[in-house]
């Protein structure tokens, strides 16, 4: 296998990664709106909503820097290896989602 392919498979797992993360945080999303369903929300319901979904996304920028800083954007194949079964791992541990099992395809 040539130099640049290897370096471009190594791309397209560290951006396919990015991907599979925003579906862990799909997921986490859906569960947290079936707990929304019955929080015990104030009259002061408007403020509130809009800093609940700040959070999320956050947490979401949160993820992904640690993400990126970790795995030097990819570069760093050990971290790299490591971030990708911690995915992996939690992609195939995830809940199903209003009754329907996850299936995550992940190679």
């Amino acid at each position: 296998m040539q130099k640049k392919e290897v370096k471009n498979r190594h791309v397209l797992n560290h951006a396919q990664r990015h991907f599979d993360l925003l579906e862990i945080l799909e997921i986490e999303a859906r569960n947290f709106a079936k707990v929304l369903r019955t929080y015990p929300f104030t009259d002061n319901f408007q403020n509130e909503i809009p800093l609940i979904y700040k959070s999320v996304v956050e947490d979401m920028k949160r993820m992904f820097k640690l993400y990126d800083e970790r795995t030097k954007q990819g570069r760093n194949s050990e971290d790299q290896k490591a971030w990708d079964a911690k995915i992996d791992e939690y992609l195939h541990t995830l809940p199903a989602v209003d009754g329907i099992p996850v299936e995550i395809d992940v190679q």
